[in-house]
């Protein structure tokens, strides 16, 4: 387990693509004059678990495992990590971003956390369930 950076990395060349980075240290925020630019960076206490995390959210758009680089809208992309339930910091996001996707953010953010309380709430059902079947098989009224 190691803190670090996950970034977010467009390409002008490649539109629809985005990039998905870990550094140990922040990224350069500057303009480097590359097609590449970073436009979100979050900050967490595991850094490889929140990969991990991010490649089961977006396993779907996966184009290059090694690379890290799914076919996905930039706002979905950061709505996955935002959702993440792993500690994390937002440092920085592109202030060039419109209202309106900074309020798309927000919804899809919402609509994922609510998403995996359904989904943590079945499996909680499911759970309770197979252990009162399990009492039951070891009190023998079942």
């Amino acid at each position: 387990m190691r803190a670090g950076y996950l970034c977010i990395e467009t390409n002008h060349q490649r539109p629809g693509l985005i990039r998905v980075l870990t550094r140990e240290t922040p990224p350069s925020m500057a303009p480097s004059g590359t097609r590449r630019e970073i436009r979100y960076v979050a900050r967490f206490n595991d850094v490889e678990a929140a990969q991990m995390h991010v490649q089961n959210g977006l396993h779907h758009q996966l184009i290059d495992l090694n690379n890290r680089i799914y076919q996905t809208g930039l706002i979905e992309a950061m709505a996955v990590i935002e959702s993440d339930l792993l500690y994390h910091r937002r440092i920085w996001i592109d202030p060039t971003l419109q209202p309106e996707d900074s309020e798309r953010l927000e919804q899809l953010t919402a609509a994922r956390r609510c998403q995996r309380q359904r989904l943590d709430r079945i499996w909680q059902t499911v759970g309770t369930i197979a252990a009162a079947v399990l009492v039951m098989l070891l009190l023998g009224t079942f």
